[in-house]
């Protein structure tokens, strides 16, 4: 990730589940409503869902039907594409695809975040 603004590390995403009263999951994006409301039981989210939880953003893809959207959807307006699938990749926990470095930055930051949520006590109850 190269614009500053939009850095984050694995203690702003153990703040964002815990500030926010969610819990981790792996291998799926999270669903928002247009208000930033998450659709999703038990309050379950990947971790660019929880960094977005609660922004009041807007559907942008028109073939998302009552104003529900994915976190990839609104990511992609934040992060290029590469650098959320090497973040996916590396949070869900699967093996590196690509060997460009942003995609290789990105993987390393998603399982350092990985990590970190496996290590915290209590984000890592029933996972």
């Amino acid at each position: 990730m190269n614009e500053s603004e939009n850095k984050f590390t694995p203690a702003d995403v153990i703040k964002a589940y815990k500030e926010k009263g969610l819990s981790p999951t792996f291998g799926c994006y999270s669903i928002y409503r247009e208000n930033g409301e998450l659709v999703a039981e038990n309050a379950c989210c990947c971790a660019l869902g929880a960094l977005i939880a609660g922004e009041k953003v807007a559907a942008t893809h028109p073939s998302i039907a009552d104003d529900y959207f994915s976190v990839s959807t609104f990511v992609q307006k934040k992060y290029p594409w590469l650098m959320i699938r090497g973040f996916t990749d590396g949070f869900d926990g699967h093996e590196p695809e690509e060997d460009r470095v942003s995609y290789l930055e990105s993987y390393e930051l998603g399982k350092n975040c990985r990590q970190a949520v496996l290590d915290d006590p209590e984000l890592s109850q029933g996972i």
